[in-house]
């Protein structure tokens, strides 16, 4: 999918279509992007003279800054409703279980840092029930979906903060990997791994500033900002 102004007289989200562009057209070249955890999950591409056919146009002419407003709503409704909520849950577990091979009950504002991600993923959890319902019965996630993309990135960064406290010196050490020789971060390395990552997190999906703006006028119905 890309989004391409097709209307030059018009300004911000107008005047925008959205195309389906083949990957194997001539002119398309991708390079991939290293990330601060060694690996390259995404990448940047390149148009040079890149000639996209009239019937690839996905939707009204346009009309394509809607489209691509309802994919997100799905990614943040669908996704994280569903698979994020899971993962979230593992990864406390996973931590639940480093904090208890290190000692932290013994520390009690570690104990208080555990309790709060605890509770915020069986939070998260039932928020998502909240907007599966939703989801069920008007068949397209709205705008509160952004709470919950704003929540799963809050709980996604302060677990690896926490897993790294436990760890110490040790957090320091990471074997970097390389894409290019095909090398992978150490399983044992998962704390560093997850928390060289977790930065991205405010960004995946929509950054926390566009959730919180989102969530402010469109959900709380403030006004906007001048």
């Amino acid at each position: 999918m890309l989004l391409c102004r097709t209307d030059p007289e018009t300004r911000r989200a107008k005047g925008i279509s959205c195309l389906l562009v083949d990957m194997k057209s001539p002119g398309i070249s991708v390079r991939p992007l290293r990330q601060m955890t060694g690996e390259a999950e995404f990448n940047e591409m390149f148009f040079d003279a890149v000639r996209v056919p009239r019937e690839n146009l996905l939707g009204e002419l346009h009309g394509g800054w809607q489209i691509a407003v309802a994919a997100l709503q799905n990614e943040r409704g669908i996704l994280y409703v569903v698979s994020m909520q899971i993962l979230l849950k593992q990864a406390r577990d996973h931590l639940l279980a480093l904090a208890r091979e290190r000692g932290a009950g013994r520390d009690g504002l570690l104990r208080q840092d555990l309790a709060r991600v605890y509770l915020g993923t069986e939070i998260f959890g039932m928020t998502c029930q909240r907007t599966l319902d939703k989801l069920l019965r008007m068949g397209m996630p709205g705008p509160e979906a952004s709470i919950i993309k704003l929540h799963w990135t809050e709980l996604t960064q302060a677990m690896p903060e926490i897993a790294m406290q436990l760890l110490g010196p040790d957090g320091l050490l990471y074997d970097t990997p390389r894409p290019d020789d095909g090398t992978h971060a150490p399983p044992e390395q998962w704390v560093q791994r997850g928390y060289l990552g977790a930065r991205a997190a405010s960004i995946a999906s929509g950054t926390s500033e566009i959730m919180r703006g989102i969530i402010a006028m469109q959900v709380l119905g403030l006004p906007r900002g001048t």
